[in-house]
């Protein structure tokens, strides 16, 4: 599914899966290389392959948006794509109602097939099944409490899980971020971030299949798995241009056809297009040189010489 916010530039338009993962998508991860490099064979993909898949923790969830060419999403995208930037309550509006989502209200208690829910989702178009209910999903989205020492009982003076602590010594070690540090050791919050990304708490979005439908946010630890925590992804077209043409693997015929399915669908041609000609003007057009850049320039009708240029 296609978002173009507006007054944004093509590159920035956001793409978004329109089912959370299902155990057939795993299963099919799980059996590549990428798959078996993250263990993802160790995540049970057996019974209805139709069905959200669980117990996937955060590298696994990485590993497997890379080898779809997308990410997972932050937290503010999914707000705008499920909540209209939070000016609605849930993706149907305003009104809690247990029939539009698989949430403990509707009392299953098990992940149901994607897409079951036709009225949870925001009416028009083909917009997104399960933003709520189902699976919970994971976000690249630390919480905004990791360095707050009253959310932690105990002894402990910061977050055990990363710290403010650990990640000033992390920052202090490498000379060449230390040396940029402000006076009294201040540090830009997003370099303490990004020092302890593999143990910072992340935000989970759209509760599950055993949370109240008001309960839309959860947090997670990196390596922690849940049945209750599954996965959606997201790219802005930019960044889908860039891992396509990226791939160096060669194109079968399936792969072809699947992505000139790709383009044909809404405006996908189009924004891809312009988000080409746009990264082409700043001097940082996708990378060329692969079967998949090629064709993307044949599809989307820019220059040959765009695509092998950088």
């Amino acid at each position: 599914m296609l978002f173009v916010r507006p007054g944004s530039v093509s590159t920035e338009a956001l793409f978004c899966d329109r089912f959370e993962v299902t155990r057939a998508d795993w299963a099919e991860f799980a059996a590549t290389a990428d798959g078996r490099a993250c263990g993802a064979e160790r995540v049970p993909a057996d019974g209805d392959p139709s069905v959200a898949v669980g117990l996937i923790d955060l590298r696994q969830a990485r590993a497997f948006a890379r080898w779809r060419f997308l990410r997972l999403p932050r937290r503010d995208e999914w707000l705008y794509v499920a909540l209209d930037s939070g000016r609605r309550s849930f993706p149907w509006g305003d009104r809690v109602d247990p029939s539009r989502a698989n949430t403990a209200e509707l009392g299953l208690w098990q992940t149901t097939p994607v897409g079951a829910f036709e009225s949870g989702r925001q009416a028009g178009g083909g917009n997104p099944y399960d933003l709520i209910g189902n699976v919970s999903e994971w976000t690249e989205s630390p919480v905004s409490w990791w360095c707050d020492a009253r959310h932690y009982a105990g002894s402990q003076p910061l977050d055990p899980f990363g710290g403010l602590t650990r990640a000033r010594a992390v920052v202090a070690a490498a000379p060449a971020l230390a040396a940029w540090s402000g006076s009294g050791g201040l540090v830009p919050a997003g370099w303490l971030v990004t020092a302890v990304a593999d143990y910072l708490p992340r935000e989970c979005v759209g509760a599950d299949f055993a949370t109240p439908m008001t309960d839309k946010w959860d947090v997670a630890l990196p390596d922690e798995r849940s049945a209750r925590r599954g996965v959606r992804l997201m790219a802005t077209a930019g960044e889908l241009l860039g891992a396509l043409c990226a791939d160096s693997a060669a194109l079968a015929a399936a792969d072809e056809l699947q992505l000139r399915r790709f383009l044909a669908r809404d405006a996908h041609r189009v924004v891809l297009a312009a988000s080409w000609r746009e990264l082409a003007a700043r001097g940082v057009a996708p990378a060329g040189g692969t079967a998949s850049a090629a064709l993307l320039a044949a599809e989307l009708g820019v220059a040959a010489a765009s695509a092998e240029r950088r």
